[in-house]
């Protein structure tokens, strides 16, 4: 947390609300110095008095804290990853039927042995 940072948002807050320092005091039930402080970033507002800030500035209290807007679009970012691991995922389980299926053909045609090399191969593959 950056205070200047949070005094400043506080400050343009206050200014589009077009609320002075006065009138924000009196509504928060502190001294105009105070609000003079969060501004300057010399200090923060009191733990207790931030749920009303928020509420009269029309912002979170985490935003308050950051001291910018929170972007509310939710980031793609952890989609991407569940497809990524959905079409991990199915590409192994394809690569692990195709061998088993391998393995079973050839179990009527050759050896036993013979059979067992597609479906470590393919498993094996599957894995990596």
């Amino acid at each position: 947390m950056d205070s200047v940072l949070t005094g400043n948002f506080i400050q343009s807050l206050r200014k589009e609300k077009k609320i002075t320092q006065t009138e924000l005091a009196e509504l928060l039930k502190v001294t105009n110095k105070a609000i003079s402080r969060w501004e300057t970033g010399e200090g923060y507002p009191e733990i207790t008095l931030l749920p009303k800030l928020a509420e009269i500035l029309n912002v979170t209290v985490d935003e308050l804290l950051q001291g910018s807007r929170i972007d509310e679009q939710p980031s793609n970012k952890h989609i991407k990853i569940s497809y990524q691991f959905k079409n991990t995922l199915f590409l192994s389980s394809l690569l692990t039927i195709v061998g088993f299926v391998t393995s079973l053909v050839l179990s009527y045609i050759g050896p036993l042995w013979l059979t067992i090399i597609p479906f470590i191969l393919f498993a094996s593959i599957s894995i990596i």
